[in-house]
C-alpha cells in the first residue's frame, strides 16, 4: 500500500509554510484537505496559500467549486484519490477531519435515486422530538444508537433517514466502504497554546 505524508494541525499553526518547504525539498506536490479552501471567493478566514506560494509548489483541491455548488466529503475523496494516484509524490495538508476520514477511510455511497427521497424524509424527521427519534433508532438500528448521544439529533436523523430510504441500517452500510489504496503517515504540528491563540487573534 502506498504511503502518503499528511501534515495536519490546528488553525494558524503554519501548515501552509511548512508543507511548501517540505514539498520543495522532496520535489512533491500538495493536496489541500480543507472543506473551505475548495470554494472560490471564500478567501477571508480560510487563509488560502498566496499567489506566490501557489506558484512555488503545485497545489490541488483549492478554488475548485463555486459557493452555490453542491459539494461534500465523498466527492472530495473521489477526486483527491485520483490525484494521489497520478504523477509526482503528493503531500496532503489539512485541515478538515471529515474530509481526511473520507479520503483515507472512505464513506459508503447511497444510490442517486434515493437522494430526493432522503430530503423529504429528513424534513419530516426534523419536526419530531429528539427523544422520540432516538427511541425509534434503538428499535431499528441498535448498534448505531449505542454509538450516538441521545441528544445528537443531526446524526440520529441521518441514521433514520438512511434506514427509511434504503431499508438498510447505516451500521451495516458502513461495513462496505470502498478500499483505499493509500496509507496515511501523519505529521502533527504543535506549539505553545498561548502563542497559537496570538496567531489566531492576529489573523482575525
Amino acid at each position: 500500500m502506498k504511503k502518503i505524508k499528511v501534515i495536519l494541525g490546528p488553525t494558524a499553526i503554519g501548515k501552509t509554510e511548512i508543507s511548501i518547504e517540505v514539498a520543495q525539498k522532496l520535489g512533491a506536490e500538495i493536496v489541500s484537505c480543507d472543506s473551505r479552501q475548495i470554494y472560490k471567493y471564500m478567501d477571508i478566514g480560510t487563509n488560502k496559500p498566496t499567489k506566490e506560494q501557489l506558484e512555488s509548489v503545485k497545489h490541488y483541491m483549492i478554488d475548485i467549486v463555486y459557493p452555490d455548488e453542491e459539494y461534500n466529503a465523498f466527492m472530495y475523496a473521489e477526486e483527491a484519490n485520483k490525484i494521489l494516484s497520478e504523477g509526482k509524490e503528493k503531500i496532503v495538508v489539512g485541515g478538515s477531519p471529515l474530509y481526511m476520514k473520507a479520503l483515507f477511510e472512505g464513506f459508503f455511497k447511497l444510490p442517486d435515486d434515493v437522494k430526493e427521497k432522503i430530503k423529504e424524509i429528513r424534513q419530516e424527521l426534523l419536526k419530531r422530538d429528539v427523544k422520540d427519534l432516538y427511541r425509534e433508532l434503538k428499535e431499528v438500528d441498535f448498534a448505531t444508537a449505542q454509538k450516538l448521544h441521545p441528544n445528537d439529533k443531526k446524526r440520529i436523523v441521518r441514521a433514520l433517514e438512511v434506514y427509511k430510504a434504503t431499508g438498510k441500517k447505516i451500521s451495516e452500510l458502513k461495513k462496505h466502504k470502498p478500499n483505499r489504496e493509500f496509507e496515511p503517515v501523519y505529521f502533527g504540528l504543535i506549539m505553545d497554546r498561548q502563542e497559537l491563540y496570538k496567531r489566531i487573534e492576529k489573523r482575525v
